[in-house]
């Protein structure tokens, strides 16, 4: 078909040179104009009857044109026409090609995929060879058809169907025609993903098989399904009956039997200090040691590898994606006497331990002796089936190796503490007036430098105590062992270890007592679960209590003080603001007031200003309540306000003795 200068054709006028005369074009005479492309001048005799002059149709790269067994067929006079062929093919694959010229000159030839560089080939393939079994029958071989992948499954086995031409499609199969000895089969599939294996860049192939590699035809492999596992080692007879499998020509297989091979994986069990009764993560110093112990359930061509690795996050603190950082090849595992088990002590200055920190993930891996290799939980093994620096994130499965119990903390990091005194003077933090403070003794989460987040700017060389793997996921503590208990805590050289009260696994207060004003020293010296320790000094200071003091502006003033004075008279309390007029209580249900008179003295009912009640004051200028008020001792007498029933004007209580706001410095009050 063209729908451009279009194809010439029979039936066209045209001018031979030198002469003005028309002609009707018959090149082949057979007296048909119109309904056949331009023919191609040949006698009556030995006329073929596809030849055309424009239209080529090449099978195997010869032109095959010629093999039409009917005339050409008008559907388009000029534009398209087509014809049957009776085509010389062979078994097995034909490629053809179609190409055509229009009037002008211009060429098209057929193209099977406008993806590719190039015009492709269509293919025909001719099979008229029956599917036999194969004999590459693999145990534990499943596909996965979201992955779009082999994987392994003990309870699976995978088959290939192939012709004389090799791999041979298949379009149905029945399980019921299968049988495993020694197992039941319940089912059998075929892959459905169609085979793109010819990509630039070869993430993108599809399907893979078991060792990695894209598989061509994957329509000529069935996967059984059996009832229950294969031994580590089997190698059971698998027979197909006659009519199972149909291939896409629609021939049927013969019947056959083929001896599976054994692809299932030894599986290796790996414990960590296996004789500990403690059944958390494993954490040892620098000058530790961890035992691993490693039990398959096959036996070995030789003893298993054993590395040490340790781990980069490249993603982020929400959604880790960790690599292998560093490995380390341990020193050789040790037989025992118990069939399949190995174990050895390693010491973290040496034997693969040394120079890791942090989270260390054990490996394991060994071959069993078909070849197949083992390994443990968590880890995607490299080139030579070993662990390599660097490998993709994909290479570490954290979760796996959380669960399979395969981590190590090599930890020799425990922060120092932090004090926190209270109270303290303003912003003086160090300094108290108190005579019993109390003090916070908290040791901070270590945060681990070997997790930098780099996934985007603003994370950009964080260290993180937690990390998650998915961000509605739970946070993983990459130190399980960050618990300090403080094993001695001396103020001024005196034991007071008594006096700590323990908040939570790394925080603690220290209740003080009967402190003489000057400088005092707490020293206190805490261990962490790994065994790691640390002596901490903590220097503070208690002044002489200073008068509490109150702002008041002209006018009426409402205040009160945060305890009772040392002398609550109000003659005594107010004789600091000389400029106040009267004092207005409301007490017991009633107005009390008081009013100064001439000489300074005060008369009425109100007589004394204490914690607990508010006070309405006037004066004339700006001036200041100063009052002295005596600690109070929040552990035997509670700070306390009285309440009566009906109105009630009632002040703050602060044990603190902090500053409270008012009108007159509310521009710095709290600042």
């Amino acid at each position: 078909t063209d729908s451009g200068a279009g194809l010439r054709h029979d039936g066209e006028f045209t001018y031979e040179e030198g002469d003005h005369d028309p002609e009707n074009v018959d090149k082949d005479n057979d007296g048909i104009r119109g309904n056949e492309p331009l023919s191609v001048a040949t006698g009556a005799a030995d006329r073929q009857v596809g030849e055309a002059e424009d239209i080529n149709l090449e099978v195997g790269g010869e032109d095959q044109t010629y093999l039409g067994t009917n005339r050409w067929r008008r559907i388009e006079i000029g534009r398209s026409y087509a014809m049957d062929v009776s085509l010389q093919l062979s078994e097995g694959e034909n490629s053809w090609q179609l190409n055509a010229r229009d009037r002008v000159g211009n060429q098209t030839i057929s193209d099977a995929d406008s993806s590719k560089d190039g015009d492709q080939d269509y293919t025909i393939t001719v099979d008229t060879g029956k599917p036999t079994l194969s004999e590459d029958a693999r145990t534990g071989v499943a596909f996965s058809a979201s992955k779009k992948k082999e994987v392994v499954d003990r309870s699976s086995i995978a088959v290939i169907f192939q012709d004389t031409n090799g791999p041979d499609d298949l379009s149905a199969v029945d399980f019921n025609d299968f049988r495993v000895v020694g197992h039941a089969v319940t089912g059998a599939s075929l892959i459905s993903v169609k085979a793109d294996c010819d990509n630039d860049d070869a993430s993108d192939d599809e399907p893979l098989g078991l060792d990695g590699i894209c598989i061509n035809q994957p329509k000529a492999r069935v996967y059984l399904q059996l009832a229950d596992e294969l031994e580590p080692n089997e190698k059971p007879e698998v027979e197909v009956l006659g009519g199972a499998a149909v291939d896409l020509a629609g021939n049927a297989n013969d019947p056959g039997k083929v001896t599976a091979r054994d692809r299932i994986a030894p599986g290796l069990t790996v414990t960590l200090n296996p004789d500990s009764e403690d059944s958390g993560r494993p954490a040892i110093r620098k000058s530790g040691q961890v035992t691993v112990r490693v039990v398959s359930d096959e036996e070995l061509r030789r003893r298993p590898s054993v590395w040490f690795a340790s781990m980069t996050n490249t993603g982020t603190k929400e959604a880790a994606k960790l690599k292998i950082e560093n490995v380390n090849a341990a020193a050789s595992i040790t037989a025992q006497s118990a069939d399949n088990t190995w174990e050895r002590v390693y010491r973290a200055n040496t034997s693969g331990l040394s120079g890791l920190e942090g989270l260390v993930a054990v490996i394991v891996a060994g071959d069993d002796a078909e070849g197949n290799t083992g390994s443990s939980a968590g880890v995607t093994l490299g080139g030579d089936d070993m662990p390599t620096a660097g490998d993709s994130p994909d290479a570490l499965d954290l979760e796996d190796l959380i669960a399979g119990g395969l981590l190590v903390e090599v930890d020799d990091n425990i922060p120092d503490p932090t004090f926190t005194l209270a109270p303290y003077r303003d912003s003086d933090t160090k300094v108290t007036e108190s005579m019993r403070p109390f003090i916070t003794i908290e040791f901070k989460e270590a945060s681990e430098s070997f997790y930098d987040v780099g996934a985007t700017d603003a994370d950009a060389g964080e260290n993180v105590t937690t990390i998650q793997f998915s961000e509605d996921g739970d946070e993983f503590k990459l130190d399980s062992h960050e618990a300090v208990q403080i094993t001695l805590a001396t103020l001024d050289g005196d034991d007071v270890s008594n006096d700590l009260s323990k908040i939570n696994s790394r925080k603690y207060t220290l209740r003080t007592s009967g402190l003489s004003v000057g400088t005092h020293t707490l020293k206190i010296t805490g261990v962490d679960d790994a065994g790691n320790g640390v002596t901490k000094d903590y220097t503070f200071s208690r002044a002489d209590r200073r008068p509490y003091e109150v702002s008041l502006t002209p006018g009426w003033n409402l205040v009160s003080l945060p305890g009772t004075p040392s002398d609550k008279s109000i003659g005594s309390v107010l004789d600091s603001a000389p400029q106040s007029k009267i004092a207005l209580s409301y007490q017991n249900d009633e107005w009390v007031t008081a009013v100064r008179v001439e000489g300074g003295d005060w008369q009425g009912a109100l007589t004394d200003i204490v914690g607990g009640y508010g006070y309405w004051i006037q004066t004339t200028a700006f001036e200041k309540i100063s009052a002295s008020i005596p600690e109070t001792d929040t552990e035997s007498v509670l700070p306390t306000a009285t309440v009566t029933a009906g109105w009630n004007l009632l002040g703050v209580v602060d044990v603190e003795q902090a500053k409270v706001c008012t009108v007159a410095d509310a521009s710095t009050c709290g600042k």
